[in-house]
């Protein structure tokens, strides 16, 4: 098997058609499907259904075209290590935080003049947990509920991989100028109960670990029921900007610039401290950089 057979697979399951993927692959109609046939013979399998001028997948030839492009996308990513070969870097993934990605930036501008990678990813707690398993990142932040702290930690040393709490969650809920509390210093957990609520997509380890608890917490099950779902920041920023929802969530839009750029506000919720906390997964074993350290210096200071 080559990759470049990969490639035709990919390219034709795309198009739908050997003559439309031909012109992607700056090659002919026949030697697409000369290459497909050598690969099928090879597998011992058909991976395409002939439909008139059309193809689609079988069942076998979709799992390939899934496998395939996982493998284009390892060998994409082993393409760029040459680049980094010479740099320093520091990657970090978190579950959706406007406050992590402010301090984030602000990193940024003070290494500006260093060579060094920085990324950051921001996604499910799954998602987290796997970036920083894989190596991808060296630190993973997310939120978890104090009840459930034991249970999270002996998940995560199965996969060698270590939690250190940071400090205790701060609560908040977002807002835009039509919503009716914009202008107050604080809101209450019975005022919440009245609000409608935009709220990001969750899977079910960040649901189990923190997000229950909270709504718990602030009776609010019935409210998050029924709130908008989105997995975009331009999503949430625009619904907030434009509508009167509201957004319960951890830390708060904390930058001023930010904030008044987009007429948002971040009000504290007025109650005892839920026992949530904002903590870091790391490998075990694996002494942080001194990027990493510089970084967790900072977040003390929230």
């Amino acid at each position: 098997m080559e990759i470049k057979q990969l490639e035709y697979v990919i390219m034709a399951a795309e198009m739908g058609s050997f003559n439309k993927a031909s012109e992607f692959l700056y090659t002919t109609q026949s030697n697409v499907s000369k290459v497909i046939n050598s690969l099928e013979e090879e597998l011992g399998y058909k991976i395409f259904r002939r439909q008139g001028k059309g193809v689609v997948l079988t069942d076998a030839g979709k799992v390939l075209y899934e496998q395939s492009q996982q493998i284009m996308v390892m060998l994409n990513k082993f393409a760029t290590f040459s680049d980094l070969a010479d740099k320093s870097c520091f990657h970090i993934a978190s579950v959706v935080s406007n406050c992590l990605a402010w301090h984030f930036s602000n990193f940024i501008k003070d290494y500006k003049e260093e060579d060094l990678c920085l990324k950051m990813w921001e996604g499910s707690i799954t998602r987290v947990i796997e970036l920083v398993e894989q190596g991808e990142v060296e630190l993973g932040f997310v939120y978890i509920g104090g009840r459930q702290k034991d249970s999270f930690k002996t998940m995560l040393q199965r996969k060698g991989l270590v939690f250190e709490h940071l400090l205790p969650a701060r609560v908040v809920v977002s807002v835009g100028p039509n919503n009716p509390f914009y202008n107050k210093d604080f809101v209450t957990t019975d005022e919440l109960k009245t609000l409608s609520f935009i709220r990001y997509r969750e899977d079910n380890l960040s649901k189990t670990y923190h997000l229950h608890q909270l709504e718990e917490t602030l009776q609010l099950r019935h409210a998050m029921n029924h709130a908008v779902e989105v997995d975009s920041d331009y999503a949430l920023l625009n619904i907030l900007t434009y509508t009167d929802y509201a957004y319960l969530c951890y830390g708060g839009i904390s930058d001023e610039n930010y904030t008044s750029l987009n007429d948002l506000r971040s009000i504290p919720v007025l109650l005892d401290e839920p026992d949530i906390s904002l903590g870091y997964i790391k490998r075990k074993g694996v002494p942080l950089t001194c990027y990493a350290e510089d970084f967790l210096s900072r977040l003390h200071h929230i």
